[in-house]
């Protein structure tokens, strides 16, 4: 990849996004909050970090896992737009929908995940 990039873009170009994408990934994959929810979300969901994000299954519980990260991120921790978009390979827009479909669900079992994760990740925010 490095190389085509120095191919296409050239040498100065190539190695500042290179530079940018590796303070990108320090700055959200050690922020604590992202970590917190990613853990509780994929215990709960019996996933690992890989296979919630870069996985092509198309289930309910690997989509509603994301959706519930992506809400978590958003309304509770407060973790910015970029970092939650860098963290899970979505676009902005599609982290923001996510976070709003669970908020809006009017969907009983959804609802009962909430609850149940609103006090596991509140709790470990607050202690």
């Amino acid at each position: 990849l490095l190389n085509k990039q120095l191919s296409i873009l050239g040498k100065d170009v190539a190695l500042t996004i290179l530079l940018n994408q590796n303070y990108n990934y320090k700055r959200s994959f050690l922020d604590e909050n992202i970590i917190k929810v990613i853990k509780t979300i994929c215990n709960e969901f019996s996933y690992t970090y890989d296979e919630l994000v870069h996985s092509n299954d198309r289930s309910w519980q690997r989509v509603w896992a994301l959706k519930f990260c992506c809400y978590y991120m958003h309304n509770v921790k407060l973790v910015k737009a970029w970092a939650i978009s860098y963290v899970l390979n979505r676009s902005r827009s599609l982290t923001y929908r996510y976070a709003k479909e669970v908020e809006n669900t009017n969907d009983k079992i959804v609802i009962k995940f909430r609850n149940n994760f609103d006090k596991k990740i509140k709790t470990k925010c607050i202690g």
